[in-house]
């Protein structure tokens, strides 16, 4: 009865203990606003409070932060899908000169308001843009006459790596593009057809900073329970081996 008591217990002891740091980590609710403005403008102008950047013959080419997305509020849960973190929206007007490349330094701040107590931070994206002019012309019988167009103008928007913010890590800086428009993220490029206006959504993966491990240290109850074990056992070897010597 005993050597069965004692194997029972000698199974159930690394289950136990197993256990012990099974528990997942809990998920984080966060909140937070976004603010997105361009600074360091190189051929090209600043409107609408730093939110936008102009170039080119009039009507322009402009790039503006989206003013729905940046004046709404934000939250989601750590440990999840990657979140939309901000949006740039750019339209891509017909032109005749080539100002290149047209660059801009693209600050996204943001602001969390919990978890408590809250804090801010920003992502820095450089951009460049490669504004293609249209000053090709194409006649028919020398009657009708009509500018080809850029068929294509693109930019160049590295990610931005990660930083931490009001105890969350915010990493994995990704782009996916909407309206129209494509990006290559081998090559960081956003490609915009030439009277088109492209939505650049920006994302990036939200977790813990400092996730609290478990520790798989035993408790001084599972550590007394083990020392039973291995002495019973030794008793038991004990005893079989007085048993064989008398027989």
């Amino acid at each position: 009865m005993l050597r069965k008591t004692l194997i029972s217990a000698a199974l159930a002891l690394p289950l136990g203990l197993a256990a012990l740091g099974s528990e997942p980590a809990s998920a984080t609710l966060y909140t937070f606003t976004s603010d997105g403005t361009f600074s360091n403008c190189s051929n090209c102008t600043t409107s609408n409070t730093n939110h936008q950047i102009n170039w080119g013959s009039s009507p322009h080419s402009t790039m503006s932060t989206d003013s729905n997305f940046n004046g709404d509020s934000h939250s989601g849960t750590t440990n999840s899908n990657p979140k939309q973190i901000g949006q740039i929206d750019w339209t891509n007007k017909e032109n005749n000169e080539s100002s290149n490349p047209v660059t801009s330094t693209y600050t996204l701040g943001l602001n969390f308001s919990s978890p408590p107590p809250g804090g801010s931070g920003s992502v820095l994206l450089p951009i460049s843009i490669t504004n293609t002019p249209n000053n090709a012309r194409v006649c028919v019988l020398f009657i009708f006459c009509s500018n080809t167009g850029d068929v294509d103008d693109t930019t160049t928007i590295p990610d931005g790596g990660s930083l931490t913010i009001d105890g969350l890590m915010l990493s994995d800086i990704s782009f996916v593009v909407t309206g129209g428009g494509s990006f290559d993220s081998t090559t960081n490029t956003w490609d915009n057809p030439e009277g088109n206006t492209s939505k650049l959504e920006i994302f990036a993966t939200i977790a813990d900073a400092v996730v609290e491990q478990q520790q798989t240290v035993p408790e001084p109850s599972s550590l007394a329970l083990l020392g039973t074990v291995l002495v019973g056992l030794g008793l038991l070897r004990r005893r079989r081996t007085r048993g064989n010597s008398t027989a």
